[in-house]
This record gives C-alpha cells, sequence and structure tokens, in this order.
C-alpha cells in the first residue's frame, strides 16, 4: 500500500493492509486500463467496472474466500520455468498454449521463456511443442486403432492436413503409412 494511503489511513481501524501476490490477473486488468481507448463517461464506466473486478479479486484473496487462480512465478530461475511450462504442454497437448499465454500465467515476458527454453533444450519453444505433440501422435498411431482426424485433434491440430503434412515433414511419411507398417499385436 502507498506509503500516503497507509499515512491517511492510520488509526482507521476498519483499513486493514494486506500482503496480495501480483498475479497474472492483476496485471492483465492494469494492462487494460493503461491501455483503455474510450473517453468521455465510457471511459469513467470502464475504469469503474475495472476497479469493481479488481476489488472483487482482492475481497477473495483478504476473506478466504477464494485464492488467485494462478500462483506468480516470476521469481523461478529458467530450469524451473522450463519444467512448469514442460507440465503445461504435457496437460495442454490438444488444445496447445501460445507462447504468450505461457507467458502471461508465469508472469513473465515472452522473450523470456523463448530464452530460457532455447538455454535448456537448444530449440525454441514453437519447435520443442511440435515435436512433443508429434511424438504423442506416432505413439497413438503405433499403439491404437483411433482414426487419424481423431489424433490429429487430441494432439492439437485442427486440419488432418496440416497434421499430415507436419507428420510428413518430421517422420518422413504420412501417419497412415506410418500405421500400415506397425506390427500386428502378438509378434
Amino acid at each position: 500500500m502507498p506509503l500516503a494511503l497507509l499515512e491517511a489511513c492510520a488509526g482507521d481501524k476498519d483499513v486493514m493492509a494486506v500482503n496480495v501476490p501480483l498475479t497474472p490477473q492483476y496485471l492483465k486488468i492494469s494492462r487494460n486500463c493503461l491501455g483503455c481507448e474510450f473517453s468521455g463517461k465510457l471511459r469513467t464506466d470502464y475504469f469503474h467496472a475495472k476497479a469493481q473486478e479488481l476489488t472483487c479479486l482482492l475481497l477473495a484473496v483478504v476473506t478466504g474466500e477464494g485464492a488467485p487462480k494462478e500462483k506468480v512465478y516470476n521469481k523461478l530461475d529458467a530450469t524451473e520455468r522450463v519444467k512448469r511450462i514442460e507440465r503445461l504442454m504435457d496437460e495442454n497437448i490438444a488444445q496447445p498454449f501460445t507462447l504468450e499465454d505461457v507467458a502471461e500465467r508465469l508472469s513473465v515476458n515472452p522473450r523470456t521463456v523463448m530464452r530460457d527454453f532455447k538455454a535448456i533444450h537448444g530449440v525454441a519453444f514453437g519447435a520443442y511443442y511440435r515435436e512433443l505433440r508429434l511424438r504423442e501422435a506416432s505413439h497413438l498411431i503405433l499403439e491404437t486403432n483411433i482414426p487419424m482426424a481423431d489424433i490429429a485433434f487430441a494432439v492439437g491440430f485442427q486440419q488432418a492436413s496440416s497434421f499430415t503434412s507436419a507428420f510428413r515433414s518430421r517422420f518422413g511419411e504420412a501417419p497412415s503409412d506410418c500405421r500400415r507398417k506397425r506390427k500386428p499385436a502378438g509378434q
């Protein structure tokens, strides 16, 4: 709480100072306010709505009725951040995160995510995520009879043609050719 505000509230037993972690939700509200392009009454109403949103989030934390949905991870070192990102990737293969989504969840700049990933794995974030998804697809092709379109969707491709193209580029053959070459069960 700013010093001037603390001094103004000194002795007021209805005022309580609480340390609340700065989460991506709070940062997003702040960025929305800073980037507000409205003017006049609409701008005033917009700021009131954002103030109410922020107040509700803070009250939920202070009263114990809710906690921030996401923790702040910007204090983590590169290795810990990348481990957290890898878990997010594994948990969200069907609906992949963008670099910006991951950065926001970790309260870091997208460039930090790119730099950390390159330093730890030697490849870019997107390339690593694509490889993870294609390896999972390969496993599903070889170990199941799930239709190709369903496998494509299960590993985050919205179009079967995009999946086939990515798979062929990575493994040198179409997914259907890969499945035809697999060994029958029991051999």
